[in-house]
């Protein structure tokens, strides 16, 4: 099967319900291989194609970037020059030709049309599914039935706005919705002036991308980032109950990883957050949450909440500097000393 186009967020989607439909969750580490095409070489090419599947009926082989299979001369390190004929579009058609019975094979790519590509020679063995951008009425249906899914309305108005305010990509807009549906709070409904204020504040930089510089540990990129938020007009409250809402989220994923259900739990614990993808960094948000998972210790997420909710108490009860508050909580979280915990000594201090 190929699933090509240039619509990123319901072909990542479809892939893992074609995924699932073959393999389950448990049998994935033995039947699931996830390869990307443009680092893939021939020989682990043609060994991944025979492989058997352990404890199942199916085991799938996931080629990522299949557009970018490529087989490279030997020569100078940075000086290979390709072969005219792809020699891993080869050994794919050979063996589509006479396929293994107990593989199934999906390949991803973002290609728009095959007329150039080598992929072409493929097609009359695989079923191919293009995944194009939605048009605008499309996009305003899928808005609509995303945020029923977190138990979301939003208006007419402020669904139209935010499809003229965004890039075609469905992912840039699920990224947007996640904001807009915490900026809303316990208010079942989304209305334009939220939508107004996340479309502005997330045209450059996004709550998202605070997120992923506190989960990379990046202290000068968090401060940053949290400057031009606040600067914009972000509200410090806002922030603090989305890094709350974050940091639970690694907390849970800290438990669950290296379990034998680790990618279904994880779906489970971030929803349709599993799916999204930062466009601009090429990086998945659940990539995000198991990199904190991995680097972040329980002290530090522990210690962490425990700042914010001090933080959050400050700022409800006294008149205080709310901007100089936030960046000396980022500091204590991100700086190495407060990263590992230290004994306190008898007397306290």
């Amino acid at each position: 099967m190929l699933l090509m186009g240039p619509e990123e967020y319901l072909k990542r989607m479809d892939a893992e319900q074609y995924i699932d439909s073959l393999v389950s969750a448990s049998h994935r580490d033995f039947n699931l291989t996830w390869i990307d095409g443009d680092k893939l070489d021939v020989k682990d090419l043609r060994e991944a194609l025979t492989r058997l599947p352990i404890a199942g009926p199916y085991c799938v082989l996931c080629i990522d970037n299949a557009g970018d299979l490529k087989k490279k001369k030997k020569g100078v390190p940075g000086k290979e020059k390709e072969k005219p004929k792809d020699e891993a579009i080869d050994v794919l058609k050979t063996y589509l030709k006479n396929p293994n019975p107990a593989l199934r094979l999906l390949l991803l790519d973002s290609i728009k049309r095959l007329k150039e590509e080598p992929l072409k020679e493929l097609l009359e063995y695989l079923v191919s599914v293009s995944y194009q951008y939605l048009e605008e009425s499309q996009r305003i249906d899928w808005i609509i039935n995303y945020l029923q899914q977190q138990h979301k309305r939003i208006t007419d108005e402020a669904a139209r706005y935010l499809v003229l305010n965004s890039t075609e990509s469905l992912s840039e807009l699920a990224s947007k919705l996640d904001h807009a549906a915490l900026y809303a709070g316990e208010s079942a409904e989304i209305d334009i002036l939220t939508v107004q204020r996340i479309a502005g504040i997330t045209s450059q930089v996004s709550v998202f991308d605070l997120e992923h510089a506190l989960h990379k540990g990046s202290l000068q990129e968090s401060l940053r980032i949290a400057r031009r938020l606040l600067e914009g007009g972000e509200s410090v409250l806002k922030l603090v109950a989305y890094l709350h809402r974050s940091l639970i989220l690694i907390w849970q994923i800290m438990r669950i990883l290296r379990s034998k259900d680790e990618d279904q739990e994880l779906r489970r614990i971030l929803g349709n957050r599993y799916f999204v993808k930062n466009e601009e960094k090429k990086l998945f948000v659940r990539d995000s949450f198991v990199m904190a998972a991995k680097v972040m210790r329980m002290p530090t997420i522990e210690r962490a909440l425990l700042g914010l909710l001090d933080l959050e108490i400050t700022l409800k009860t006294r008149t205080v500097e709310e901007d100089i508050l936030f960046y000396h909580w980022l500091w204590q979280v991100m700086t190495p000393k407060y990263r590992t915990p230290e004994p306190l000594s008898e007397t306290g201090s």
